[in-house]
């Protein structure tokens, strides 16, 4: 199984970030993929939609520096 990271600042509800959810979702839908979103600090939240399939992991939840 491959693995596709997308790599983001922060969860705000702007246009690039909306736009990588939608990719992540076109991603999460091919068989042989599996779709991680990366954030590293913490935000508002995206107001879109995203597949059950693509996961989401937000850096700065992580207390420890090694976690990260």
């Amino acid at each position: 199984m491959k693995i596709f990271c997308i790599l983001l600042p922060s969860p705000f509800p702007t246009g690039p970030v909306k736009g990588a959810y939608a990719l992540a979702n076109s991603f999460a839908q091919s068989s042989n993929l599996e779709v991680f979103i990366v954030f590293l600090r913490k935000g508002p939240g995206v107001n879109a939609f995203l597949d059950k399939r693509v996961k989401l992991i937000i850096l700065a939840n992580h207390k420890k520096k090694h976690n990260k």
